[in-house]
């Protein structure tokens, strides 16, 4: 069962969830990680969901950022080679990786204005006309885009939702059946307080740091500033975060068993 929040378009997440049968595994996680972060643990932690959905319907997905995301993909792939999980490719010998992940992403990127010296003309009368500022198709990092030249479709498949990137981060918690949290920054808090709302699991990784910390620290009754900062904005209590469906990980190879729980 998943709830969907009330800016969200309904008929969107449920074609997304046509399309991506079983489970969805959402990995969210910082741009650019705090010291804590591991990398080395992110690409375990992208081999171990990969792992997990052998043999099982469901697809890995993360917003399509750079950072943790992209080492998830990269562990992601790093299984298929290891463990030899291949989708044959119609009319070629080559087989290529059945990879079972996809990113996330808003329509487009934030709106760009042009440089001033390029953004005016004089019009007739001698008055200043200013262009509109233009509106960039999102692309993810080039990171994304060359592990995905491995998979069995040859590309990265991507999933827009969202004219932007705060819109898109509405809609991660609105599909995903659990999300791992790793490491995060405030974008990251603010996915995982969606999906608490909208009652999707979260696996914390603790020792990744930022995000996930913070979480960690608020069950233990010694919530951070952004926690209470998330709480109010939302008029939620502590006791609210105490009671959701958390589980917490310290390492990459207890993350299985919580999916055996949940599912």
């Amino acid at each position: 069962m998943f709830i969907v929040l009330n800016k969200m378009d309904k008929k969107l997440i449920q074609k997304i969830r046509k399309q991506k049968k079983g489970h969805l595994i959402g990995v969210i996680g910082a741009t650019m990680p705090s010291p804590e972060y591991d990398q080395d643990s992110g690409v375990e932690i992208g081999q171990r969901l990969r792992r997990y959905l052998e043999g099982r319907d469901g697809f890995i997905f993360t917003g399509g950022v750079g950072g943790v995301g992209v080492d998830i993909y990269e562990g992601v792939i790093q299984e298929c080679d290891i463990n030899g999980y291949y989708s044959p490719v119609k009319g070629e010998c080559e087989k290529r990786f059945d990879d079972r992940f996809f990113v996330l992403v808003p329509e487009y990127d934030e709106e760009i204005m042009p440089p001033k010296s390029l953004a005016q003309y004089l019009g007739f009368g001698g008055e200043t006309v200013l262009s509109a500022p233009k509106r960039l198709i999102y692309r993810p990092p080039r990171e994304y885009l060359e592990l995905g030249e491995s998979s069995s479709r040859g590309c990265l498949d991507i999933v827009r939702a969202g004219e932007n990137m705060r819109e898109r981060r509405e809609y991660v918690a609105g599909i995903a059946d659990v999300l791992v949290l790793v490491n995060g920054g405030s974008g990251t808090l603010d996915e995982a307080f969606n999906a608490m709302e909208t009652s999707v699991p979260l696996i914390v990784m603790e020792d990744s740091g930022g995000a996930a910390a913070l979480i960690c620290e608020a069950k233990n009754d010694t919530p951070h500033w952004k926690i209470k900062e998330q709480l109010q904005k939302r008029n939620l209590s502590i006791e609210y975060l105490q009671e959701a469906e958390i589980y917490v990980c310290k390492r990459p190879d207890e993350i299985s068993s919580c999916l055996e729980r949940l599912f």
